[in-house]
């Protein structure tokens, strides 16, 4: 389903590359872009425990749920970039259905970020 007041969320993918130590690291500087059109973002408050303050350390969490067009092509490795910030996934995109009709609407991806 596009929502026709909805908004463009972009997937960010990165390539695997190999670091000095010879362990596979993704590449963000090179990650690939495709852009949704249509999606809707809305807050998605998990109840998450707050993280230890430590050193000063004031975090501050943004969790969002994305729906997406039936189809889109996004992994847990990727990342989103929604209203010109990052955010990376939070366990494996879903298809958002009926329960009742099977009916599939689109795809629905969770995601956080976490400053400070």
């Amino acid at each position: 389903m596009r929502f026709p007041g909805g908004e463009t969320v972009t997937v960010l993918r990165a390539p695997l590359v190999q670091d000095r130590y010879d362990s596979q690291v993704r590449d963000w500087d090179n990650a690939t872009q495709t852009p949704y059109d249509g999606c809707a973002v809305a807050n998605w408050a998990r109840g998450r425990v707050s993280e230890v303050q430590a050193d000063g350390r004031d975090p501050v969490i943004s969790d969002l749920i994305i729906y997406m067009p039936p189809g889109a092509d996004v992994a847990p490795a990727d990342r989103l970039e929604v209203r010109g910030q990052v955010y990376e996934l939070v366990g494996e995109p879903f298809d958002w259905s009926n329960p009742l009709t099977g009916t599939v609407f689109g795809v629905a991806v969770n995601c956080d970020r976490v400053e400070g």
